[in-house]
């Protein structure tokens, strides 16, 4: 996955792995996050336990500080990422709203991957990133659904 503007590449084999987490996960959301070193691709998937009720994510106290600690890393924690169980890869208002925390700017410099599942399987999967401008996200890079031929999303990364 390559970003417009700033390059996130994401490694196909990482967008694979969340992938398989999200259709692993359904019906419920699943929620992790992507790592790399600052100046490469994101390579590295950490799933974390999502504490929410149906229709939501949340991530718990020991997956918080880890994201923490890595900031200050190497391989810091660069993408934030769930799925909507039946729903489209966008950032839900309810989404923008938990990344906020009712600041102006995020809690921390993350970008956020969404994943649609449908019926258990992983399909469209959007990036987006905090435009400081705008004070809002915005969509940076978006992959569809892999062909049914296809498997998984090693085929079809963003």
């Amino acid at each position: 996955m390559a970003a417009a503007g700033a390059s996130l590449p994401i490694a196909p084999a990482a967008l694979a792995e969340v992938g398989a987490h999200a259709a692993a996960a359904y019906p419920a959301e699943c929620c992790g996050l992507l790592l790399g070193p600052r100046d490469g691709p994101v390579d590295t998937v950490r799933p974390c336990r999502n504490l929410a009720g149906p229709g939501a994510f949340a991530l718990g106290l020991d997956d918080l500080l880890f994201l923490e600690a890595s900031l200050a890393g190497a391989r810091p924690a660069r993408v934030l990422y769930h799925s909507h169980a039946d729903g489209p890869a966008a950032l839900s208002p309810a989404d923008e709203r938990g990344a906020l925390l009712g600041l102006d700017a995020p809690a921390w410099p993350l970008a956020h991957l969404v994943v649609e599942v449908r019926r258990g399987r992983a399909g469209a999967a959007a990036l987006y990133r905090f435009d400081p401008a705008r004070r809002a996200f915005v969509l940076a890079a978006r992959a569809d659904a892999p062909r049914p031929a296809a498997r998984g999303w090693a085929a079809a990364p963003i």
